[in-house]
């Protein structure tokens, strides 16, 4: 493009424009320095001069890519300069409405686990720490099972597997000490009797049970030994819950009360009576 600049009437004759008094060159420089505008735009020429020849404008490789955009998402710039669109991608753990911004703003939340709201003193988690189970309680108390017998009166079947050493076993009403020195040892759901019992000895169950596979650290099945002279105070390891705890001597259930068998006080079983050194004592209870 060239533009004239101011002529005489010197620069025409016989009504021809004589250009050879013109600086084009000038005019030419002057206008392709203002035709530089912007990052984004390039420009090319051809000539031995930036004022003669041909001028390209076009755009660069990031600008050229947006405009040939035809897909819905967030851009991004890649690493040839080019822009191009990405969309949220998720998994299970999370939750993602209108992905790729076309319909509004993305909205990002937790997945439901199944589990309903509430309060729960236990729980099953995943290793991103999801709750997957809760368990308000999570043990379901038997009371008064009889065993079933496999014919020789030392080995019965217990329904369900007891929670964290809670069974209580009775032979013909009286309790039974637990362990392999003792009356009894539980394997599964076996109950093995150390000697055999009678054939009309009833040989019932109480204990907790639960199908969390959590194991119960609360519920607490002790052994006590004296620790006074006098053989009436014995000491639980933990505090019991008011009201929680059931004390046996030799098998026998005793009553609480300042009237019957024993007073609690704090970790303390305190026997009104005074108990012989080779009774034992044991007191199942929840802390």
């Amino acid at each position: 493009m060239t533009k004239l600049q101011q002529i005489n009437k010197h620069q025409i004759r016989n009504n021809i424009i004589d250009i050879s008094h013109i600086d084009t060159t000038t005019i030419g420089k002057s206008l392709l320095t203002k035709l530089k505008v912007s990052t984004g735009i390039n420009m090319t020429h051809t000539g031995a001069d930036i004022g003669t020849g041909e001028v390209s404008i076009s755009l660069d490789p990031s600008l050229t890519s947006l405009a040939n955009l035809n897909s819905f998402g967030f851009l991004t710039r890649l690493a040839d300069e080019s822009i191009t669109t990405r969309s949220f991608n998720f998994t299970n753990n999370f939750t993602i409405s209108n992905t790729d911004g076309v319909s509004g703003n993305p909205q990002i939340d937790l997945s439901d686990t199944g589990v309903v709201a509430g309060t729960y003193k236990y729980v099953t988690t995943d290793e991103k720490g999801r709750v997957l189970k809760g368990y308000k309680s999570l043990q379901t108390w038997v009371a008064n099972e009889i065993l079933v017998d496999s014919g020789d009166h030392q080995h019965y079947t217990i329904a369900n597997i007891p929670v964290n050493g809670t069974d209580m076993i009775f032979v013909s009403g009286v309790k039974q000490i637990s362990g392999s020195d003792r009356d009894y040892t539980i394997t599964g759901k076996v109950v093995t009797f150390n000697t055999p019992n009678l054939p009309i000895d009833v040989i019932s169950a109480c204990y907790f049970w639960n199908e969390s596979n959590i194991n119960n650290q609360d519920i607490q099945v002790e052994t006590l030994t004296s620790f006074d002279a006098g053989l009436m105070r014995y000491r639980l390891s933990y505090l019991p819950q008011v009201a929680s705890q059931v004390v046996f001597v030799n098998g026998l259930v005793q009553r609480p009360g300042a009237d019957y068998d024993y007073t609690m006080e704090g970790q303390d079983v305190v026997f009104v009576n005074a108990m012989h050194s080779d009774d034992i004592i044991s007191v199942l209870y929840w802390r």
